[in-house]
């Protein structure tokens, strides 16, 4: 008598490809939601400190995926060519082409090398929303390129982070609410999945993903252009 009745786990769901949900529970920490993808094998558990309880895993920084088939260490992190971090203003995402190519095919092979019954869970730093933001729209990259879920389906598991947004690059208004959002990113994704300009070989096989990586590197810090329709339609800065 006089003590508090214990929290009550929090409730999940199983998110298909398929758009279907099942309940399924997982206990958690107050406060943490988790989200768990692929039949169980991979767990989104932003901000927690610990792996939720249930199957054995492994967890891992969501960006640290982006570093396993990286050449250089200048990965997962917010960079505009030609122009020092000083100058990014408030900016902090979200991440080049390389970096969601690299964090798709790491993530990939860890899936590949997992034990089954086992399930890798994703985290991100407590209180840090643009580390939070900028890894949903890989996840999300992920789960639309390489398992074909629609912009939809990836929102509808990860519920918190397709409404997060980003600022405008070189903003320094600390009252900007920002306009592009996670979901906004999924969205063009999954436009470039549907062209083929992006394909799921690219996440799948490592010298695919390095000569895509390599080839938009080329056009970006040495004509500081890019595609827009590969072949067609092509925009640079200072012609």
């Amino acid at each position: 008598q006089g003590l508090r009745p214990p929290l009550p786990r929090r409730s999940q769901r199983l998110v298909s490809p398929l758009g279907g949900c099942a309940p399924a529970r997982m206990s958690g920490e107050r406060g943490v939601e988790f989200a768990t993808l692929l039949g169980g094998a991979l767990v989104w558990a932003p901000e927690a400190k610990a792996t939720p309880s249930g199957s054995p895993g492994i967890a891992r920084a969501a960006l640290s995926l982006c570093n396993d088939k990286a050449e250089s260490t200048a990965v997962g992190v917010y960079t505009v060519p030609h122009y020092t971090s000083a100058t990014y203003g408030r900016a902090f995402g979200p991440l080049m082409l390389p970096d969601v190519l690299l964090f798709c095919r790491g993530l990939d092979a860890a899936l590949s090398r997992q034990a089954e019954g086992h399930r890798l869970v994703l985290t991100t730093p407590r209180g840090n929303s643009e580390y939070r933001a900028n890894a949903a729209v890989l996840l999300g990259a992920y789960l639309v390129i390489r398992h074909e879920w629609t912009p939809r389906q990836v929102g509808a598991a990860l519920v918190r982070e397709a409404s997060m947004r980003f600022c405008r690059t070189w903003s320094t208004e600390i009252a900007e609410q920002g306009v592009l959002t996670v979901r906004d990113c999924w969205e063009g994704l999954a436009m470039a999945k549907s062209l083929s300009f992006l394909t799921t070989e690219m996440v799948q096989n490592d010298e695919k993903m390095k000569v895509t990586c390599a080839g938009y590197e080329h056009q970006v810090h040495r004509y500081d252009s890019s595609w827009i329709i590969p072949g067609a339609l092509m925009v640079g800065a200072d012609p």
